[in-house]
């Protein structure tokens, strides 16, 4: 199953949307959420969500966050996220604002 919110103008309260459309599937392999404003917050509050307990029962395979204005604090919750994480093969991130 995906969850597939591609150029959907989801902003980092769209986040919750996003936690609650993963719930109310069983399974998620896919999470297609390209060219939108998560941003630094939203990507946290999903990555915290997929880093608890429940979160951590849907094996996510492939992750789609491209041009999603998400910079450096994003990055580190998604690297905390993949630390150990056996499940995800795939994480597109095109078009971040990675500082050096």
């Amino acid at each position: 199953m995906s969850v597939l919110l591609a150029d959907s103008s989801i902003f980092f309260s769209g986040a919750d949307t996003v936690i609650s459309m993963i719930r109310a599937q069983k399974s998620v392999h896919t999470l297609i959420l390209g060219h939108n404003e998560l941003g630094d917050k939203g990507c946290r509050r999903l990555f915290n969500f997929l880093c608890s307990k429940e979160g951590s029962e849907y094996n996510i395979q492939e992750i789609h966050l491209n041009a999603n204005n998400i910079g450096d604090d994003g990055l580190l919750v998604i690297s905390e996220y993949l630390k150990g994480n056996q499940h995800v093969r795939k994480l597109f991130l095109q078009h971040v604002r990675l500082r050096l």
